[in-house]
């Protein structure tokens, strides 16, 4: 419980001082894409190599979770641009396009 509480803890005491000064203005509207970008693309990447840099990496790769998440995207790719070819009578290159929307939707795009 103590481990839960050590990791949660620290991220939801963040949420709430950036909610706090958001709701009291004490920072400007522009500071939050700024702030955003800090976090998206230096801050985590950098939490996420410092955590896994000291773990072994048979703790790290799981084949199972890997073969699965593969399978899983590979398989909603083919049928989404499958639908996209027959229902909405898309060309090749619409139809890739479609299934790659749909196959990695859950990932960040800019």
């Amino acid at each position: 419980m103590e481990t839960l509480l050590t990791a949660v803890v620290p991220a939801f005491a963040l949420i709430a001082i950036g909610y706090g000064a958001a709701r009291l203005k004490i920072l400007g509207p522009a500071i939050f894409p700024a702030l955003n970008n800090f976090v998206y693309y230096l801050a985590m990447p950098a939490l996420l190599i410092a955590s896994l840099a000291s773990v072994p990496a048979g703790e790290i790769i799981n084949w199972n979770f890997i073969a699965a998440f593969s399978i899983g995207i590979a398989v909603t790719w083919l049928a989404t641009g499958l639908v996209g070819r027959l229902l909405f009578h898309d060309n090749l290159a619409g139809s890739a396009m479609r299934g790659a929307t749909m196959a990695i939707s859950g990932f960040r795009s800019r």
